[in-house]
């Protein structure tokens, strides 16, 4: 309901169209409803939708809870993103970015697991 409520009379998208956004999966406590709102506005002005990225991140072992948790949110929003480009490529244009990012991501984080789980062995 909230989806619907936040793309409710966006121009450019048919009713299909925002059923379609209301069932994407988002974190809702994220921000993800605003980010769902922005991206569908983008949609139906027919322009492409940018990707999430994480931008620079630090090296694993130097990452804390803050950068932790902000890469997986970053993931999350990938996650959504990708989700719409499968129902709206002409959209969601940059797929192969997408996936780039979300593999850095996938590593980066499995990396910064890794070197926390080694620091709690020697500790």
């Amino acid at each position: 309901m909230a989806i619907a409520s936040a793309i409710d009379g966006i121009a450019g998208m048919s009713l299909l169209q925002r059923w379609t956004y209301c069932l994407c999966p988002v974190d809702e406590r994220d921000n993800g409803v605003a980010r769902l709102a922005r991206w569908a506005i983008e949609h139906g002005a027919g322009r492409p939708v940018a990707p999430p990225s994480a931008g620079k991140l630090p090296a694993p072992e130097r990452a804390g809870r803050e950068e932790l948790e902000r890469a997986e949110k970053t993931h999350k929003r990938l996650v959504a993103w990708r989700w719409l480009s499968l129902r709206f490529p002409q959209a969601y244009v940059a797929r192969e970015e997408a996936m780039a990012e979300t593999e850095r991501l996938d590593r980066w984080i499995e990396d910064v697991l890794r070197q926390q789980r080694r620091s709690k062995l020697v500790a």
